[in-house]
């Protein structure tokens, strides 16, 4: 099972990181989004606000996917019961991810998994014609 609820108080927990609806996933369940079909050489980030519950272990689990395969799991500091903390994953495609559908996937290993505030963003790599350009620019400012 998963979903959104709003927490704050129950059992000791703190309200969502950002607003008040969080995402959540029991043991086994999942929520996940497709978010982009990917391009070669780009790097990919992922951010995600973890909870570790007041009463459970800490159990989330943050993952990026390519056509359903996990290629980047998320890591973070555990802050302790009834803390909010930053997990972060990245992911560089080559060529041969060309087209695939990069997904979020947050689960729960265990007990209840809390998640918020999830960010996922691109950084291409520049092509060696824009790079050389903007070198060229430099130069130039730099001779004036």
């Amino acid at each position: 099972m998963a979903g959104q609820w709003i927490t704050g108080g129950s059992s000791g927990n703190p309200p969502a990181s950002n607003g008040i609806v969080l995402g959540f996933a029991n043991a086994g369940g999942s929520i996940w989004q497709d978010i982009a079909l990917v391009v070669p050489d780009t790097t990919y980030y992922l951010y995600v606000d973890v909870l570790h519950r007041a009463d459970h272990p800490l159990a989330g689990v943050v993952q990026l996917q390519l056509d359903g395969v996990v290629v980047a799991t998320a890591t973070g500091t555990d802050p302790g019961p009834g803390v909010w903390s930053l997990w972060a994953a990245s992911y560089r495609t080559t060529g041969a991810d060309a087209g695939k559908t990069l997904t979020v996937l947050l689960s729960a290993d265990q007990d209840q998994g809390d998640f918020d505030r999830v960010r996922a963003y691109d950084a291409a790599i520049p092509e060696p014609a824009s790079t050389a350009l903007v070198g060229l620019g430099l130069v130039c400012l730099a001779g004036l």
